[in-house]
C-alpha cells in the first residue's frame, strides 16, 4: 500500500489494486501520526502566515549577522591585526549559534522535527 508523493498528487494508481483505493478511484495521502512528545502543543494554533513571517524574520537576522561578519572580518584582519581578528572570529563563532537558537525558539513550529529543520537551515546559512 505504498504510494509516493507523485502518485498521490497525480492520483496515478498503476500498481495499486481496487481494495487499496478510496472509493476505488482515489489514492489517499496517509502518514503515520507524530508521537505526542514531539508535538509542540502551544504552537499548534498558529497560522501558516504567522509561521512564515516569523521564519523570514529569523532568516533575515541570521543573514544580517552573517553579512556583518563577512564584511567586518577582512577589514579587521587587514587594518588592525591578526590577533584581534582571531578573537573577533571566535566571538562570532560563539555568538551566532546562540542568537540563531534564540531566534528559532521565537518561531512557531508544529513539531520538533520542523524546529530542528529550521535550526539546521539557519546555522547552515
Amino acid at each position: 500500500l505504498n504510494a509516493g508523493r507523485f502518485e498521490v498528487w497525480t492520483n496515478k494508481r498503476v500498481h495499486l489494486e481496487g481494495f487499496a483505493l478510496f472509493r476505488r478511484n482515489f489514492i489517499l495521502d496517509i502518514h503515520e501520526a507524530d508521537e505526542p512528545d514531539t508535538c509542540r502543543w502551544c504552537d499548534l494554533d498558529s497560522t501558516g502566515a504567522e509561521r512564515i513571517i516569523r521564519r523570514i524574520c529569523s532568516l533575515v537576522v541570521t543573514f544580517g549577522m552573517t553579512l556583518l561578519s563577512i564584511l567586518t572580518l577582512p577589514l579587521i584582519r587587514v587594518h588592525i591585526n591578526t590577533i584581534f581578528y582571531s578573537v573577533i572570529l571566535s566571538t562570532y563563532n560563539i555568538i551566532i549559534p546562540l542568537v540563531v537558537q534564540a531566534m528559532v525558539s521565537f518561531e512557531k513550529h508544529p513539531d520538533e522535527g520542523d524546529k530542528q529543520q529550521s535550526l539546521y537551515i539557519n546555522i547552515a546559512l
